[in-house]
Parts: C-alpha cells; sequence; structure tokens
C-alpha cells in the first residue's frame, strides 16, 4: 500500500515534468539572461582600442616616438544582461567593459612606463541575423609613466574625453563590414572635436587551417580598420591586422572556448597613444591577442 501511495504521488508530478520539458527543435527560451557568455557584436579585429588582453612589440616612428615598444593591453568586455531573440545568437545585451593599454620603451635599461591608456564603458550590442550593432558610452583618460617624466619633463597635458559610438555591422559570407561614428560630448585640451567616424572591412577564412579541438579551428583572418577625427580639420588613421587565430568554430561555439590570435599588425596616422595625441606615428610589429 505504501508504495502504490508513493507511486500516486510521482507519476502526477513525472507528467508535468515531461510536459514542460522543451520539446527538440523548440524555439530557445526569451527570459532575461543574468551574466550571459559570448558576445552578439564581435570584437573588432583591427581596432587599436578593443578592450582585449594582448602583448605586441612594436617598431615606431614618430617626431617624438621614434623607438622599440611593448604594448600591453588588459581588458575585457563582461556581459551583464542579455534578451534573446526569437533565433539563437540574436538578442540584446548590455556590457561592461574596461582596459588598461600600456606603452614601454624596450630601448631602455629599465623599459620605462611611456603611456598608459585606461578606458571603461558601457556598450549595448543586439544582433538580428547577419545584422548586429553596438552603442557604447565609454570614457578614456591618458597618464605618462613617471620614468618618462623623470627624463623628459615634459609638459603634461590632461588629455581625456567621454564620448558616445555607435557601430553598425553586416556579416557577408566570410566577410564583415562596418561603420559608424563617435559624439565627443566632453573633452580636454581643447584640441581634441567633437566627431571621429569609423569604419572597416573583415575577413575570417571559412574553413579551417587545421582542428584543434572538437568545436575550435584555426583560421586565417584579416582587417582594416579606418578612422577619421575631427581635429581642426579632418585626420584620418588606419590600422591592418593579418595573422592566424584559434577558437571557436562559429557563433554556435561561443562560450565553450577562449579565442587567441597571433597577428601582424601596422599602424599609420593619429598616434592611438593618448598623451602623445598631437603627433602622427606609424609602426609595424607583431603582436598575441586573447579574448
Amino acid at each position: 500500500m505504501l508504495a502504490l501511495a508513493v507511486m500516486s504521488c510521482l507519476l502526477p508530478r513525472s507528467a508535468v515534468a515531461q510536459s514542460t520539458t522543451p520539446a527538440a527543435g523548440a524555439p530557445p527560451s526569451r527570459r532575461l539572461q543574468v551574466l550571459p557568455v559570448g558576445d552578439l557584436f564581435s570584437p573588432l579585429i583591427a581596432d587599436p582600442k578593443q578592450p582585449q588582453f594582448h602583448l605586441s612589440f612594436l617598431v615606431t616612428d614618430s617626431p617624438v616616438f621614434d623607438t622599440q615598444v611593448g604594448a600591453v593591453g588588459f581588458g575585457e568586455t563582461f556581459g551583464l544582461v542579455r534578451r534573446p531573440g526569437r533565433r539563437p545568437g540574436d538578442g540584446w545585451q548590455l556590457d561592461l567593459a574596461g582596459v588598461v593599454f600600456a606603452q614601454f620603451d624596450m630601448r631602455r635599461q629599465s623599459t620605462d612606463l611611456v603611456n598608459a591608456d585606461y578606458l571603461v564603458g558601457l556598450p549595448l550590442t543586439y544582433r538580428h541575423g547577419r545584422l548586429s550593432a553596438r552603442l557604447s558610452l565609454h570614457h578614456q583618460s591618458s597618464h605618462l609613466g613617471d620614468e618618462y617624466l623623470l627624463r623628459e619633463n615634459p609638459v603634461r597635458l590632461n588629455v581625456s574625453y567621454d564620448a558616445l559610438q555607435l557601430l553598425v555591422a553586416r556579416d557577408l559570407g566570410a566577410w564583415r563590414v562596418y561603420g559608424g561614428a563617435d559624439c565627443v560630448f566632453v573633452h580636454a585640451p581643447a584640441p581634441l572635436k567633437d566627431g571621429i567616424l569609423d569604419g572597416g572591412l573583415e575577413y575570417r577564412r571559412p574553413t579551417p587551417l587545421f582542428r584543434t579541438g572538437t568545436r575550435e579551428a584555426a583560421r586565417l583572418v584579416a582587417a582594416l580598420d579606418v578612422q577619421s577625427w575631427q581635429r581642426g580639420g579632418w585626420v584620418q588613421s588606419w590600422s591592418a591586422r593579418a595573422g592566424v587565430e584559434v577558437g571557436p568554430l562559429g557563433p554556435a561555439d561561443q562560450g565553450l572556448g577562449r579565442t587567441w590570435s597571433l597577428l601582424l599588425e601596422a599602424f599609420q596616422g593619429p598616434t592611438p597613444f593618448g598623451q602623445f595625441y598631437g603627433e602622427t606615428l606609424s609602426y609595424v610589429g607583431l603582436g598575441l591577442h586573447f579574448r
């Protein structure tokens, strides 16, 4: 009798459990997700200010910065909340991004810290099929290294700005094209102006060079990022990167592993190193990037 009573209590619960189990092929849940994994707007490959971890060796050419540079970045973009769309991979997501970019003079005995840029932002990202977008409110401030200050005794400037950036991207098979603009609404010093135009092109080889795991592979990548800065007139810069990327095969595998890449790098235009914002800079080098 006891066994029958237990079975009579369990059977309705089993039936309810079966009725609430999603059937194969059912649409994904659209409930709000806290601390989601993955990116709805894929990080830009060639953007010098993309929040990520990286280590690069650069040979620079500039009137005030002509040396060999060890450039590092310590940063990440964390998903806070996501509202999934009707299809897997679609939806809205709010992130928190933060990064420190630092440059060290490799020709000095103590590898002097020359410049450090601090960037923090709140990106709101969106994806619908092949279309994606990122609206980001961010702040950057820049500071000279102590060794550089003691050696050169320069006139230090308070370089910082707050901006709202909008980028829209479109996936076209192995290619990705994007464009947008920044509205700089607080800036110092005064020569920094109110606008930045940004655009670029990326390529990821569809077929992998080789597999590194069940859902990971190595592939060839290449990218070009072009920016136009409003500094008395419009001044252009370009950043190009190409090499090998190792990571998840596609959007369906996001969150199953990290991505790292070994990239050749080149840059020409107004320097991305904040304290030297008034100077032009070119460099070539090799970088290791993680995200």
